[in-house]
């Protein structure tokens, strides 16, 4: 199976790679750096080197992959990269697997939206 990760050198991104990996996954990932690079290549992943929020280059990754993992931490603003991802993969017959490690952190307000934290 191809998994493309995004997030893959990151701390919950880098455990599922190397899970994906003992498993026999070939696993592809995103890196924004030369640091990045040696991670993923240390755990066995092949470094796919682009920006978050280039969305053509996270598309043509996902088209060639079985499923794409979304690791990094939440950020808002990548939301319709997101999207972009599952629209392609939803062409392309792929999976997409969000993975989040952010707590929501609130105080207890009976279901009403409060955004005071």
């Amino acid at each position: 199976m191809k998994i493309f990760i995004v997030g893959g050198s990151g701390y919950i991104g880098s455990h599922v790679t190397t899970k994906l990996i003992a498993q026999g996954a070939s696993v592809t990932a995103l890196s924004r750096s030369s640091s990045s690079d040696a991670t993923l290549r240390a755990l066995g992943a092949s470094p796919a080197r682009g920006d978050i929020g280039n969305v053509q280059t996270l598309q043509h990754a996902a088209s060639a992959s079985d499923c794409v993992v979304w690791a990094p931490a939440f950020d808002p603003a990548e939301l319709p990269v997101l999207e972009a991802l599952v629209a392609t993969l939803a062409v392309s017959g792929g999976a997409c697997i969000y993975v989040c490690g952010t707590a929501v952190v609130a105080k207890l307000t009976s279901g009403e939206p409060d955004d005071s934290v």
